[in-house]
C-alpha cells in the first residue's frame, strides 16, 4: 500500500508477537471515569494494585492510559 509523503497515521499501531507454544490468549479493556484527573489516577493506582497480584509473575503487562474530558 503506498502512502503519501509526509502521511501520518491518526494512530499508532502495534503487533504483539507470542511464542509458538502459546494456545490461548486473554484481552481485557478497563476504563475508569472520574469527575477529574485525580480521581482518575487514584481509582487507576487502585486497580493496578488490584491486578498487580494476579499479573506480577506471569511477564504479562501492558498498561495505556489516557485522561479524556
Amino acid at each position: 500500500m503506498r502512502r503519501p509523503e509526509g502521511h501520518r497515521p491518526s494512530y499508532p499501531a502495534f503487533t504483539a508477537r507470542f511464542p509458538d507454544a502459546t494456545d490461548t490468549i486473554v484481552f481485557a479493556q478497563l476504563a475508569i471515569r472520574g469527575p477529574d484527573l485525580e480521581a482518575v489516577t487514584a481509582a487507576a493506582r487502585e486497580l493496578d494494585a488490584l491486578l498487580d497480584g494476579e499479573t506480577a509473575n506471569s511477564g504479562a503487562s501492558c498498561r495505556m492510559v489516557r485522561f479524556v474530558r
